[in-house]
């Protein structure tokens, strides 16, 4: 999926969740959806994040490869766990939400995840093509969402 689309899709998800519970820093806890949101695609050079960190993002793509550890729940449970003996308990909430959100949505794609990487090489793959009509179409339904949570 595109940059837009997960970044998107972390916002939408962390404003339902910021519906649900009551947080004393709303807007951290939704810029952390949505940082982790992209964060996965920093193993590689070609993504938003991964031009950001080129350095780092080209090292973490040649030592652990797209769409493996980065993209596995798995890693994501575990940084949940650290942060959430390291911080409050709702910035590893935030992080674990758009983290997995990122991995659900490119579970969608044709390339797809394996989402529990390293254990298991089970896949999940779907129908979408990163930047075709159907991601942008995504995209504003997203878009759509937020502004009716935003306003509801």
């Amino acid at each position: 999926m595109m940059f837009k689309t997960h970044l998107s899709l972390g916002v939408l998800a962390g404003l339902f969740f910021m519906k649900q519970v009551s947080l004393d820093s709303p807007w951290v806890f939704l810029a952390i959806v949505a940082f982790s949101s992209i964060l996965p695609d920093i193993d590689t050079k070609n993504s938003w994040i991964g031009r950001k960190v080129k350095p780092l993002s080209w090292i973490l793509g040649l030592i652990f490869g797209h769409r493996k550890i980065f993209h596995s729940i798995l890693f994501a449970l575990l940084i949940f766990v650290i942060l959430y003996f390291l911080t409050v308990s709702y910035v590893a909430a935030a992080f674990l939400i758009g983290y997995v959100v990122h991995i659900l949505v490119d579970g969608l794609t044709l390339k797809g995840v394996k989402p529990f990487f390293p254990l298991s090489r089970f896949k999940i793959k779907g129908f979408l093509r990163s930047g075709d009509l159907t991601d942008n179409l995504l995209f504003f339904l997203i878009i759509a969402g937020i502004i009716w949570l935003s306003i509801g």
